[in-house]
Protein backbone atom coordinates (compact mmCIF):
# COMPACT_ATOMS: atom_id res chain seq x y z
CA UNK A 1 0.00 0.00 0.00
CA UNK A 2 2.89 1.96 -0.32
CA UNK A 3 3.26 3.18 3.81
CA UNK A 4 6.14 4.50 5.09
CA UNK A 5 7.37 3.27 7.92
CA UNK A 6 8.39 6.40 9.39
CA UNK A 7 4.82 6.92 10.11
CA UNK A 8 4.09 3.94 12.94
CA UNK A 9 5.84 5.24 15.87
CA UNK A 10 5.83 3.58 18.92
CA UNK A 11 5.35 4.98 22.20
CA UNK A 12 5.24 4.96 25.65
CA UNK A 13 2.89 6.13 27.87
CA UNK A 14 3.40 7.41 31.36
CA UNK A 15 2.23 3.73 33.04
CA UNK A 16 5.38 2.65 31.14
CA UNK A 17 3.14 0.45 28.30
CA UNK A 18 3.54 1.28 24.75
CA UNK A 19 1.34 1.92 22.04
CA UNK A 20 1.34 2.34 18.34
CA UNK A 21 0.89 5.97 17.10
CA UNK A 22 -0.12 6.39 13.09
CA UNK A 23 0.41 9.29 11.28
CA UNK A 24 0.25 9.89 7.29
CA UNK A 25 0.10 7.14 4.70
CA UNK A 26 -0.45 4.43 8.00
CA UNK A 27 -2.95 6.34 9.51
CA UNK A 28 -4.53 6.81 5.69
CA UNK A 29 -4.28 3.14 5.22
CA UNK A 30 -5.79 2.34 8.93
CA UNK A 31 -8.70 4.15 8.15
CA UNK A 32 -9.68 3.14 5.09
CA UNK A 33 -9.43 -0.46 6.00
CA UNK A 34 -11.66 0.56 8.51
CA UNK A 35 -9.47 -0.04 11.84
CA UNK A 36 -10.16 0.75 14.95
CA UNK A 37 -8.10 0.08 17.08
CA UNK A 38 -4.53 -1.64 17.29
CA UNK A 39 -3.16 -4.24 20.15
CA UNK A 40 0.81 -4.18 20.01
CA UNK A 41 3.11 -7.36 21.55
CA UNK A 42 6.54 -6.47 21.53
CA UNK A 43 9.32 -8.82 22.66
CA UNK A 44 13.51 -8.45 22.90
CA UNK A 45 16.47 -10.57 24.09
CA UNK A 46 19.88 -9.31 23.43
CA UNK A 47 20.22 -8.08 20.02
CA UNK A 48 16.68 -9.18 18.59
CA UNK A 49 13.80 -8.00 18.55
CA UNK A 50 9.79 -8.60 17.56
CA UNK A 51 6.54 -7.02 17.79
CA UNK A 52 2.95 -8.36 16.15
CA UNK A 53 0.37 -5.59 15.27
CA UNK A 54 -3.25 -6.78 14.91
CA UNK A 55 -6.07 -3.89 13.39
CA UNK A 56 -9.15 -4.60 14.89
CA UNK A 57 -12.59 -3.10 13.56
CA UNK A 58 -16.37 -3.79 14.46
CA UNK A 59 -17.88 -5.60 11.87
CA UNK A 60 -21.21 -5.25 14.01
CA UNK A 61 -22.01 -9.16 13.19
CA UNK A 62 -22.01 -8.82 9.52
CA UNK A 63 -19.20 -10.11 6.93
CA UNK A 64 -16.33 -7.69 5.88
CA UNK A 65 -17.40 -4.68 3.66
CA UNK A 66 -16.65 -4.53 0.31
CA UNK A 67 -13.39 -2.82 -0.50
CA UNK A 68 -13.63 1.20 -0.54
CA UNK A 69 -12.23 3.60 -3.02
CA UNK A 70 -9.41 5.37 -2.07
CA UNK A 71 -10.75 9.18 -0.86
CA UNK A 72 -8.81 12.39 0.53
CA UNK A 73 -10.35 11.96 3.90
CA UNK A 74 -9.47 14.07 6.77
CA UNK A 75 -7.42 11.83 9.49
CA UNK A 76 -9.23 10.95 12.72
CA UNK A 77 -7.99 11.85 16.12
CA UNK A 78 -9.25 8.07 17.44
CA UNK A 79 -7.43 6.20 14.88
CA UNK A 80 -3.92 8.73 15.22
CA UNK A 81 -2.89 7.03 18.49
CA UNK A 82 -4.05 3.57 19.57
CA UNK A 83 -3.10 1.90 22.48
Amino acid sequence: MGINLKAIEVIRAADGSCALELSGSALEAAQSLGIESLALSMSHQGDMAAAVVVGERDLGGRGPPPPRAKTSRRPSPRVGRQR
